[in-house]
């Protein structure tokens, strides 16, 4: 395959692509026909922020879209058919776009961790499909004394379960691999409830009728201390939720 990149905004796509590309095509030894596959960016194209336009030829394949995200649905498109009819293609020409906007999967690694790695391997299968969001539930409680907290904190480091848990920088490099794959990570921290992860390392602040696993919001103090959680969490993530 002859690999083409017309924008510079799709040269990551370009990269990974050719590594995919790379481990699905069969290896042909001396073979100079080579099919010329172009992607590049087409504001004009009026298929929404995440539709595309797949052409098939027999000497060129050309990938259209009016943003990143397009492009790269377009080449999820294009493995599946090579998957699927044993690395051949038929010609022919399609327009796609999504129906629904949010199309996302949550995570509960708060009662279960799920290792980092795993994780990458989580965002590349969702990508594969076309879902664009991988909902983290980061904290919960259940079982009794049972809690789990899957983010490294600076101002809280008792915080973090000792079984399992994310670093920041591991929050940065999972955002960024989620970005190549048009998959946007959205955090959620339960609070007032399911709290028991905090009310652990502040007992002063659980609930005095509910138990542990509640926070006293009638305290200003809870207040206080959530707000410096969220203020530490919030700029790790990029997502606007």
């Amino acid at each position: 395959v002859n690999l083409q990149i017309a924008d510079a905004q799709l040269k990551p796509l370009g990269g990974l692509l050719a590594k995919e590309l790379e481990n699905l095509l069969p290896k042909k030894k001396n073979s100079s026909k080579k099919t010329k596959l172009k992607i590049s960016l087409n504001k004009k194209l009026n298929l929404g922020k995440e539709g595309y336009r797949l052409e098939i030829g027999q000497k060129e394949i050309s990938i259209q879209s009016s943003t990143y995200a397009g492009a790269f649905y377009a080449t999820r498109s294009l493995l599946q058919l090579l998957q699927q009819n044993n690395d051949s293609l038929v010609c022919g020409a399609f327009e796609d776009k999504p129906t629904y906007r949010f199309r996302s999967v949550m995570l509960d690694v708060g009662r279960k961790f799920v290792p980092f790695e795993e994780l990458k391997d989580w965002v590349k299968t969702l990508a594969y499909f076309k879902i664009n969001e991988l909902h983290l539930h980061l904290n919960d409680s259940c079982d009794g004394n049972f809690h789990g907290f899957r983010l490294e904190m600076k101002n809280f480091p008792g915080l973090a379960s000792k079984d399992g848990h994310y670093t920041q920088k591991q929050i940065r490099e999972l955002q960024d691999f989620a970005h190549l794959h048009a998959v946007a990570i959205i955090p959620e921290i339960d609070s007032p409830g399911h709290a028991r992860s905090f009310s652990t390392i502040r007992p002063d602040l659980a609930h005095p009728h509910l138990g542990g696993d509640y926070l006293d919001l009638n305290k200003p103090e809870t207040l206080e201390f959530m707000k410096t959680v969220f203020d530490e969490i919030a700029p790790l993530f990029d997502s606007k939720h």
